[in-house]
């Protein structure tokens, strides 16, 4: 890092990306938490596969601005796949819920991340019919969707 001291998630994420060698600009959103959304000539590369670039560059960030002192909750996207993929995840929760509730059947999702887990626990909450219940362990945790007893 410089000799100055960044503590805003946006001015230690240019930082990394800089380092990095990255030509990216790095925009703010205010949002709860905030969201960084970089934007670069190749996004594909700062994606990776099935998002692991960027779900390592939200580690890195959280890591380096709790050290720093500031806060440790934003959002980092490229551009705009974390939005495209939280909405293809809760129409897949839906979807997944509908197919539940007709064939009565219980459904396991994917492995996924905690934040992406959270994500289904609060697309589906309010759906009485359905609840929902993380089971497995460690990177192989998983959503379970069942049918509500009666």
């Amino acid at each position: 890092m410089t000799t100055k001291t960044l503590t805003q998630p946006r001015e230690i994420l240019a930082e990394i990306l800089a380092k990095m060698g990255i030509d990216a600009t790095v925009e703010q959103r205010e949002d709860d938490p905030p969201l960084l959304e970089i934007g670069a000539e190749d996004p594909g590369a700062l994606i990776g596969h099935r998002g692991e670039v960027v779900r390592s560059l939200q580690h890195v960030l959280r890591v380096m601005t709790a050290r720093a002192g500031g806060s440790p909750t934003a959002i980092v996207d490229v551009d705009g796949y974390r939005s495209r993929q939280q909405e293809q995840l809760k129409e897949t929760a839906k979807a997944k819920a509908e197919e539940v509730k007709k064939t009565g059947r219980l459904a396991v999702l994917a492995p996924m991340t905690s934040y992406e887990r959270r994500l289904v626990h609060v697309e589906l909450r309010d759906d009485p019919e359905v609840t929902t219940e993380s089971i497995g362990e460690g990177g192989g945790r998983r959503v379970m969707i069942k049918k509500t007893e009666e």
